[in-house]
C-alpha cells in the first residue's frame, strides 16, 4: 500500500463519535427487547405452572433480573440545550408590558378580520347583501326553469298519448279494410 498525503487523517478528522441521543436510543431499544423477552418467558412459565398445578402462587417481583437498566449515563457536558429567548423575556419582570407597534398592528388586524367575517356571515356588509341578492335571483331562475321543464314534459306526454291513440286507430281501420 502506498503511503502519501492522501491517506493521512488530518486534524482529528478520523475520530468519529456517536451522539448521546443515538446511544440513549440504542439502550432504550435493547431494554425494550429484553423486557419483551422476559414477559414472554414469564407468560410461558405461568402457563406451564397453571397446567402443572393451578393453585401454585406466583413468584415474587423482587426476583426479577434488573439487567435492562442502563449502567452508565452518557451525556455530553459541553452540549447546551437550545433556548430561544426573546429580548422581552430577558428583563425578568412578570408585569404586563406595553405591546410593540408591530404586535399592536397584528392584533388590530386580527380583530378587524374577525369582525369583518362575523358581519359577513350575518349579512350586514355590502358584499354579503349583494351575494344574497344574486343568490335569490339565481334561485328564482332555477325555479322558473324547473317549472318550464315540467310543463314541457307534460305537453310531450300528452302529445305522445294523443298521437299514439290516433296511430292505433289508423292501424285498426287499415286492418279492417284489408281484412
Amino acid at each position: 500500500m502506498a503511503r502519501g498525503k492522501l491517506n493521512k487523517v488530518r486534524r482529528g478528522g478520523g475520530k468519529h463519535f456517536t451522539p448521546s441521543r443515538a446511544l440513549q436510543a440504542q439502550e432504550f431499544e435493547k431494554a425494550e427487547e429484553e423486557n419483551e423477552e422476559q414477559e414472554e418467558e414469564e407468560e410461558e412459565e405461568e402457563d406451564d405452572e397453571q397446567v402443572a398445578s393451578p393453585s401454585s402462587a406466583k413468584k415474587p417481583a423482587a426476583a426479577k433480573d434488573d439487567s435492562s437498566a442502563p449502567i452508565i449515563e452518557v451525556e455530553n457536558p459541553n452540549q447546551q440545550s437550545q433556548r430561544n429567548l426573546k429580548a422581552s423575556d430577558l428583563d425578568g419582570s412578570d408585569q404586563p408590558r406595553e405591546l410593540s407597534r408591530r404586535e399592536r398592528e397584528a392584533l388590530e388586524k386580527e380583530r378587524a378580520k374577525a369582525a369583518f367575517w362575523k358581519a359577513q356571515s350575518e349579512g350586514k356588509t355590502d358584499q354579503a347583501r349583494a351575494d344574497l341578492a344574486r343568490l335569490a335571483i339565481i334561485r328564482k331562475q332555477r325555479e322558473e326553469a324547473a317549472k318550464k321543464r315540467t310543463e314541457e314534459e307534460a305537453a310531450k306526454a300528452a302529445a305522445k298519448a294523443s298521437k299514439g291513440g290516433s296511430l292505433a286507430a289508423q292501424t285498426a281501420t287499415i286492418k279492417k279494410a284489408l281484412g
